[in-house]
């Protein structure tokens, strides 16, 4: 290293350390005039009773538990402790990261009082601090308190947009659902998720072409979100969105994977032939196919038993897919599927797969005549699981078998052999 380049690099190593230096002594100077504003205990109003006096005083403890069983005893006052508003709204902006949300509380049970100075801290409140204070406005109840957050619906950092619509995560106020939905049509991508989340958490109707329209939005994420906003709202209009999604050329798998699934959850018939198709069309991935294979499932569609029966002898098929199709055949219990799932239980190397073609055996081939199957299935399957899941699986599959099978000795014995730890468990269900 030559001199120049020495030169240099103390020259930086001065100039870092200058600065630091002079940040140092700048912060006191910061924290004073950021204080000097604030009010103090000589600030306490001369009118304010001996009791509420104090309680402010105490909000002034160093002592934490102090400083909260008094911001909590003023906030059970509720309006009557109107005088001590200022001093509180010192206490919830007080850490900008980690707002005292006891403050909060005590100021949302203030009421209508404490909204002017709420909204006028949040405004005045740096930067970095803002957003939290937003979504402390929105999360009150009182009216008064809550309107202070519509404005930053049209700020301009997405920031404070992002916070003025996540504040509002526990409210279905009809007066604040026009600023939601155009934040369905925000310019940030995370402003629009967020805007979804509350749609899903609370379906409105008027919110369903809004939501339709994101589902040609540029980011994959907020159509995924979308979709599954959009099927909480219950629409006879729901089924045929859904399929243009799932039948879109070029869309995301995890897009379709979720079109798949709210088909499924739809109980519209209309959504068995789409699913059917994208079961039995190899071009989707496996994972959608196997939502579908679920989704027929839970749609009672009866005609996909024959195509789900093929999917589970076909062996070269992804075993996400089979696994899903052995799923669905237990569902069923049509005694159709038995023989196929009971070749699964006993020959499969996937544990998952095994798992549920045991499980549908125990399902679908009920009663005395079918027992030596079930037993077979039973012992097999609980000597080839291994870990953690060997007993739980174990578990399910035995109380399952003796919910739907009937309570005969045969099964008792089969269970105990299933699981020899735990005979007491399963002679509680005879009732002996």
């Amino acid at each position: 290293m030559n001199r120049s380049r020495i030169l240099r690099l103390l020259l930086l190593v001065g100039w870092s350390v200058a600065c630091d230096c002079q940040d140092a002594a700048a912060r006191p100077r910061a924290r004073q005039l950021r204080h000097s504003a604030e009010v103090t205990k000589h600030d306490i109003p001369q009118g304010v009773s001996p009791d509420l006096k104090a309680l402010i005083e105490a909000t002034f403890s160093d002592d934490h538990d102090v400083r909260v069983r008094a911001i909590r005893e003023i906030g059970r006052l509720g309006p009557p402790a109107a005088a001590a508003v200022p001093f509180l709204v010192r206490t919830w902006a007080a850490d900008p990261l980690l707002h005292d949300f006891d403050s909060q509380i005590a100021l949302n049970k203030i009421g209508d009082a404490a909204a002017a100075a709420m909204i006028a801290k949040t405004k005045n409140s740096p930067i970095f601090s803002r957003p939290h204070l937003i979504r402390g406005l929105g999360w009150c109840d009182t009216w008064r308190i809550r309107e202070g957050v519509l404005p930053y619906f049209d700020d301009p950092n997405p920031a404070m947009r992002h916070a003025a619509v996540a504040s509002l995560y526990n409210t279905n106020d009809p007066r604040v659902t026009g600023a939601l939905l155009r934040s369905l049509r925000d310019s940030a991508v995370e402003v629009r998720k967020e805007a979804i989340s509350h749609f899903k958490g609370w379906p409105t109707a008027a919110a369903f072409d809004p939501l339709a329209s994101l589902l040609n939005d540029v980011d994959p994420e907020v159509r995924e979100e979308a979709v599954g906003a959009i099927s909480q709202l219950k629409s006879p209009r729901l089924v045929p969105v859904l399929v243009a999604v799932l039948q879109k050329p070029g869309e995301v798998d995890d897009v379709r994977y979720r079109a798949a699934f709210y088909l499924g959850l739809s109980g519209d018939q209309r959504a068995v032939e789409p699913l059917l198709a994208v079961l039995n069309d190899l071009s989707f991935a496996a994972h959608v196919r196997a939502s579908a294979a679920e989704g027929l499932a839970r749609l009672h569609a009866v005609r996909a038993i024959a195509p789900l029966i093929e999917v589970l002898k076909q062996r070269d098929q992804p075993t996400e897919l089979r696994t899903s199709a052995a799923h669905a055949l237990t569902d069923f219990k049509d005694p159709r599927a038995a023989e196929q799932l009971l070749e699964a239980a006993r020959t499969e190397n996937n544990s998952d797969l095994r798992f549920w073609g045991a499980m549908g055996v125990a399902t679908i081939a009920g009663g005395a005549v079918c027992d030596d199957r079930i037993v077979t299935a039973l012992r097999d399957y609980s000597y080839r699981v291994d870990g953690r899941d060997r007993y739980y699986g174990r578990k399910q599959l035995v109380l399952r078998m003796i919910v739907e099978n009937g309570k005969t000795e045969s099964i008792r014995s089969a269970a105990i052999a299933a699981d020899p730890l735990w005979p007491r468990r399963y002679d509680s269900l005879w009732g002996r």
